[in-house]
């Protein structure tokens, strides 16, 4: 059975720095409060709800001081790490190998990043997550900015191709930038470059990036366009 606690702090005065919310939380292994630091640590499918914001992962750190969660993996008999951080912000989503998120700030750091945006994927090393007010209680407004960023249409876990950048914001529902950028393909980098980009994000068509079918690779020359003769239709 999953333990679960839901704490109100609406009606206690702490202090100035107090969450004004409901603060949800649970684990399926086991809780252990440390009341000394202010603590809580969760273990097992453990999970977050504040607000707009539910956190799921395998181990969750969740502490008052700071006002602000840390999540992981979790380790299995064998050793492998397994729960791997998902965040979800109204309509945001986000997979990662490690996330820290502030209630009060509103911002997080998400490492391996994993995020869709319509039909584009957003990979980053490290993201920067921001949010700001609320637009609804299902929605609100956050800018996501990535380090070493790949952004592609390809759903792939490994992705075949995508634009590779060291900088790129997103705007949900509205907007993906790009610094400069290469073409990359079956994780090689191509000599295409662009000095920036703007990729809008659209719900009512489909919006992504139109990838070039006419690449050979060859081990002595490497990657390559495809040159097609034309027939002569015209006679000799």
């Amino acid at each position: 059975p999953q333990d679960s606690v839901e704490v109100d702090l609406s009606g206690i005065k702490v202090s100035d720095d107090a969450l004004g919310d409901v603060v949800e939380y649970g684990a399926v292994d086991s809780m252990w409060f440390d009341a000394k630091s202010k603590q809580v640590h969760l273990y097992g499918s453990a999970f977050v709800k504040y607000t707009t914001l539910n956190v799921k992962a395998g181990y969750i750190l969740l502490d008052y001081t700071k006002n602000e969660i840390a999540a992981e993996g979790f380790p299995d008999t064998s050793g492998q790490l397994i729960g791997l951080p998902e965040l979800q912000d109204g309509e945001q989503n986000f997979t990662a190998s490690s996330l820290r998120y502030n209630f009060k700030s509103k911002k997080g750091i998400i490492y391996e990043a994993r995020t869709k945006q319509e039909d584009m994927y957003v990979l980053g090393t490290k993201a920067k997550f921001i949010g700001s007010e609320e637009v609804d209680t299902l929605k609100s407004r956050n800018t996501i900015y990535n380090q070493d960023a790949l952004l592609t249409t390809c759903d792939d876990p490994h992705p075949h191709f995508g634009i590779r950048t060291k900088k790129l914001k997103v705007i949900p529902d509205k907007l993906v930038v790009t610094g400069f950028s290469l073409l990359e393909i079956g994780g090689i980098p191509t000599p295409f470059a662009l000095p920036f980009g703007f990729f809008p994000i659209t719900k009512n068509r489909k919006a992504g990036l139109i990838i070039p079918r006419d690449f050979e690779f060859a081990d002595a020359e490497g990657l390559g366009i495809i040159k097609r003769q034309r027939k002569n239709r015209g006679g000799a």
